[in-house]
């Protein structure tokens, strides 16, 4: 379950990094109210569904109604897109988890699609 633990801030450097529930919206509002950069590191276990991609777009929505206009995201999972420069073991590790972590791969791929089709992406990925 996500909820609410605490907020913790780095001092000195304009950094906040906030705890919180990601499955309401209302809280990722106002969490990202004077933002200029939101850098999502978001998470979850491989067990239960995958929220990836609606907490994504739900981050993309509310930067657009903030007129927030950078967005970094910290991800993993392996997954391929346009340009990737994969090593063969690359290619065979991608494989596996899109096997094994189909779930999670299927949803990372929605996640990139709202990403890719926001002009949030540069060149130089």
């Amino acid at each position: 379950m996500l909820e609410i633990q605490k907020k913790e801030v780095i001092r000195g450097n304009g950094i906040k990094i906030v705890k919180g529930n990601v499955l309401n919206p209302k809280d990722i509002q106002k969490t990202l109210e004077g933002c200029q950069v939101v850098i999502n590191t978001f998470g979850q276990s491989l067990k239960g569904k995958q929220i990836y991609s609606s907490v994504t777009e739900t981050i993309l929505e509310k930067m657009a109604e903030l007129q927030i206009e950078r967005y970094i995201g910290v991800t993993g999972g392996s997954l391929t897109i346009d340009g990737d420069k994969k090593t063969l073991i690359n290619k065979v590790g991608t494989r596996i988890f899109e096997i094994i972590f189909s779930n999670m791969m299927k949803d990372k791929k929605r996640e990139w699609h709202f990403l890719s089709s926001n002009n949030l992406i540069e060149n130089g990925l």
